[in-house]
């Protein structure tokens, strides 16, 4: 059975840190509640799913807005002092890599460097204020931010911002930004141009987000299937060093780590399928099917 994150009915009263969960107001949009184990801390571990509306034209405009403020956000972050400490990863690098086929990002996911600033010290929360005040000079409301903390059980801990914004004609959103603490980048970051973006980003590698991803698949205790589709484009894509891969899993998987082949995608089991097919229903193919594709595009290289 597929390791689908807990649910619960919507009637259930939610646990989750009240200015973190913020819902598209409005009639004529439906947002399902998406399990989010970066979260499960937290007695309900649930983020606000991709917006579906009723006006079809609307939903466009909307997502054009919040791609437009994500798309300053990271021009301002860019040409700051921040610039070099930040380095993208997610969803928002995919597109630049697999063109229309990548999943529209939703959030911004940076790594900070050096890795030796933790997630408790002056140093990060200067980083953090740094980036809600490039936030505000991009056009959203850092006054009415959220502030959590992720990852605080397994992966290198973080912290979320969550960031409302305002467009002409469309409902309220917000764009939500993870900051990752500690992360060891085994391949060092460069440059990248992305589409909309006035300035170069530091960016993880294609190979190394790869990597990552066959990571998450192999160790989360609720694999996503956002990471899934993602690792199937990346893998298409671009190569990976298997030896990369193996040394990622080795602190998670000890000796297992070293049997890492191609064929190991076929063997997962519990991939959360069913919460990614609700935000992204457009994409055929169930977990199984996408497994295959990734075992095949990792046979090929």
């Amino acid at each position: 059975m597929p390791n689908r994150g807990p649910r619960r009915p919507i009637s259930a009263r939610l646990q989750y840190l009240p200015e973190m969960y913020r819902p598209v107001a409005g009639r004529g949009v439906d947002q399902r509640r998406a399990f989010d184990p970066a979260l499960k801390q937290l007695f309900d571990a649930y983020r606000p799913g991709e917006p579906v509306f009723d006006d079809a034209e609307l939903g466009k405009r909307w997502r054009a807005a919040r791609e437009t403020v994500m798309n300053e956000l990271l021009t301002v972050l860019g040409g700051s002092r921040w610039a070099e400490h930040l380095v993208l990863r997610g969803s928002a690098l995919m597109r630049a890599w697999t063109g229309d086929d990548a999943r529209r990002p939703g959030d911004l996911d940076f790594v900070v460097t050096p890795r030796n600033v933790t997630s408790d010290s002056g140093r990060a929360r200067e980083l953090l204020d740094g980036i809600l005040a490039a936030a505000g000079e991009a056009g959203l409301r850092p006054g009415d931010a959220g502030e959590s903390e992720i990852w605080t059980y397994e992966r290198a801990d973080g912290r979320r911002l969550v960031v409302p914004f305002s467009a002409s004609g469309v409902p309220d959103g917000s764009v939500q930004i993870d900051v990752v603490f500690g992360e060891r980048l085994p391949i060092e970051p460069e440059p990248v141009a992305l589409p909309g973006v006035n300035t170069l980003v530091l960016g993880a590698t294609a190979e190394l987000s790869l990597a990552w991803k066959l990571l998450w698949l192999a160790t989360d205790r609720y694999p996503q299937g956002k990471d899934l589709y993602d690792a199937t484009l990346l893998a298409e894509h671009t190569t990976v060093d298997v030896e990369l891969v193996r040394e990622l899993l080795l602190p998670e998987l000890g000796d297992e780590a070293l049997e890492f082949t191609a064929a190991t995608p076929l063997s997962w089991t519990g991939v959360d399928w069913d919460n990614f097919a609700d935000e992204y229903p457009g994409v055929p193919g169930d977990a199984a099917h996408w497994q295959r594709r990734l075992a095949l595009a990792l046979e090929r290289q």
